[in-house]
């Protein structure tokens, strides 16, 4: 008779430890624990600031080009939300911006702002501050440097071909596009770098220099360096793109 008590007792016992283990924290009795979801790491830190990198715009006189805006995100943070504000020179715009995917345990949040020409003044180039907002898990925002710049063109040439009297000479034309009137115009005093390429042993080096004068225009001859494919370029500046011509061979 004790013996049938004793394993009656266990059986009951079994049995309470059956009903209570659903009620241990992150049990499933079918499944085992449930897999916690992944914490956000700082809901103060959501957005990823070397992915998120400033964007450059060259507008000319005839086409509307579009700054694209990219940001990432800590998908941990669960963002639901993401926009930007372009604060241009003369106005601010708002863009809301769509999720178009997840790389890399980060979420891709995309959007475009049209930047048409027709809507420019010349003191519209430069900076363009742009301050992206996500909300998630927490509020983040990062502002990033964006330019819109206003294009440029280089004419070159290298001659004469084949070169006489042992000198070359080298001229073209620098003009930049002008919101205002909506046409290209002479850039004057600018640099003009002129670079040879030498077949014979591939290497090369600057060769030149001319500055742009009265309408953009430039001319200069030198002694002739030697066979090679010459180009031309000028650099960039704070409101207006770089300028690369095309290629002239000389021999």
């Amino acid at each position: 008779m004790d013996r049938l008590l004793a394993g009656l007792s266990t059986v009951a016992v079994s049995a309470a430890l059956l009903v209570a283990a659903p009620s241990i924290a992150g049990a499933d009795v079918r499944t085992g624990p449930v897999r916690a979801t992944a914490a956000c790491p700082d809901p103060t830190q959501i957005i990823d600031e070397e992915a998120t990198i400033p964007q450059e715009v060259v507008v000319g006189t005839r086409y509307t080009q579009r700054m694209v805006l990219d940001v990432w995100a800590d998908a941990d943070c669960e963002v639901t939300e993401a926009s930007a504000v372009v604060d241009a020179p003369r106005r601010d715009f708002g863009v809301k911006l769509t999720k178009v995917g997840t790389i890399n345990g980060y979420d891709h949040w995309q959007g475009s702002l049209p930047v048409q020409p027709r809507t420019l003044r010349n003191t519209d180039a430069g900076t363009w501050p742009t301050t992206y907002r996500v909300n998630g898990a927490g509020v983040d925002e990062l502002t990033v440097s964006n330019r819109v710049l206003r294009a440029s063109r280089l004419t070159f040439n290298a001659g004469p071909e084949p070169v006489r009297n042992h000198r070359i000479t080298y001229s073209g034309k620098l003009e930049r596009a002008s919101w205002n009137s909506l046409r290209y115009l002479g850039w004057t005093g600018r640099t003009v770098r002129v670079t040879a390429f030498y077949e014979d042993h591939g290497n090369s080096e600057q060769v030149a220099a001319p500055v742009t004068r009265k309408g953009g225009t430039y001319r200069l001859s030198q002694r002739f360096p030697g066979s090679a494919e010459y180009h031309a370029d000028v650099a960039r500046t704070s409101t207006t793109a770089a300028a690369h011509s095309r290629t002239d061979h000389v021999s």
